[in-house]
């Protein structure tokens, strides 16, 4: 299941995010192929109806003959042969045992934003487009925008707001990409206007008018019944979300369909407690995957599937895999998990990952480089694969 329509992010070839998709399907990744046959509508992002994707996924699961579904808690780690890819849910009773073979984990909150039905809308104080007219879809996207004192008031009501308490021992750590709607509003006035409220390239249709700022709605489905409210993500109390949400002079009437909320991600420290970053020590090929090795995102969590899967086909067919270039975004991810470098953290996909290109040159030509550079060394490992791991 995803949380948000959008949880895939873009699929911009020019970006690491959508150079990441492209490996994936080079591949055969079942759940890209998920991802595209149950997009909508969302200009540059990736988006997907939830439960068409969440429903494809299982039919092919269900549908395969070497696979087996056994519906119960585990609470002990195998002894061989097997990948841990249990993520954020998984069970106080596995993670003690992780925790105890592996050793101490991390951890930070992860946030999502609210969803609003799309009849309770009001049109009058919002409109429908892409920043700077990008996306094949003018309707992706509805803009409600805010004058100054709007937004002003916006900002100190989310820091009035009453915020569902963490408990004693916990510490608040948050994902920078994905930081809650007050923790950016105590950042300062301004932080929300230059981040996800930033109005930049959302000018009114009819008047060309540039708002102050601009809350921006995804849409969460094929037939657009439903939005989701971009970069809002909160862990306001529900009445304050009722309250908050309805300054916005376009959401004065709205239906909230789901809240945002909280969850904490544990992860372990992947480059120092685990073999290559990956395998559990001690064990005969049992391999952590996913965001317990510390990567962040739903297609790093796949990329990190699809690889350990691969290591540990490599294992039981008794072939070697060839190494993967850090100039990939799939070899960058693993670098980040298996390389000890200070205090290890989450990670999305990003230019940060890959060696640099030597040479000073405008960001945008060296962007360029850099995703050209990660194009050509993953065709050129990929074509060095045993058939076993190539798409037949």
């Amino acid at each position: 299941e995803l949380v948000c329509s959008n949880s895939l992010k873009s699929d911009d070839t020019a970006r690491p995010a959508g150079q990441l998709k492209n490996e994936l399907l080079t591949l055969g990744s079942l759940l890209m192929e998920a991802a595209s046959l149950t997009r909508v509508p969302a200009g540059c992002a990736l988006a997907v109806d939830r439960d068409q994707f969440a429903a494809h996924v299982q039919s092919r699961l269900e549908s395969h003959p070497n696979i087996t579904f056994i519906r119960k808690e585990i609470t002990e780690i195998p002894q061989q042969n097997a990948i841990i890819a249990t993520g954020p849910l998984t069970s106080p009773a596995l993670f003690s045992v992780l925790q105890e073979k592996i050793g101490d984990n991390g951890y930070f909150y992860d946030a999502i934003a609210p969803v609003v039905e799309t009849d309770s809308i009001d049109f009058s104080n919002a409109y429908y487009g892409n920043r700077w007219g990008k996306g094949d879809d003018p309707m992706a996207y509805i803009n409600c925008p805010l004058d100054r004192e709007q937004f002003e008031a916006l900002v100190v009501a989310i820091r009035e707001s009453a915020k569902v308490p963490l408990r004693s021992f916990e510490d608040p750590k948050y994902f920078e990409s994905c930081l809650p709607v007050e923790v950016m509003a105590e950042r300062g006035m301004d932080v929300l206007r230059y981040g996800p409220l930033r109005p930049i390239g959302l000018r009114h249709p009819e008047t060309g008018e540039k708002p102050w700022a601009v809350l921006q709605l995804r849409t969460e489905n094929s037939h657009r019944s439903s939005y989701n409210l971009v970069g809002f993500q909160t862990r306001m109390t529900y009445p304050e979300q009722d309250r908050v949400i309805k300054l916005i002079p376009a959401l004065r009437e709205a239906v909230i369909l789901r809240h945002g909320e909280m969850h904490r991600n544990s992860f372990f420290n992947a480059p120092v407690a685990l073999e290559g970053g990956m395998k559990i020590p001690g064990l005969r090929s049992v391999y952590l995957s996913g965001l317990l090795l510390g990567v962040e995102g739903y297609v790093e969590s796949i990329a990190a599937g699809l690889l350990t899967a691969m290591y540990l086909l490599a294992d039981l067919s008794g072939t070697t895999l060839p190494a993967l270039p850090q100039t990939t975004c799939m070899g960058g991810l693993q670098s980040h998990i298996s390389i000890p470098s200070g205090q290890y953290s989450p990670t999305n996909v990003h230019f940060g990952l890959w060696p640099r290109i030597d040479g000073k040159m405008p960001k945008k030509h060296r962007h360029e480089a850099l995703i050209k550079r990660s194009q050509q060394d993953f065709t050129a490992w990929y074509n060095t694969l045993p058939p076993l791991f190539q798409v037949q």
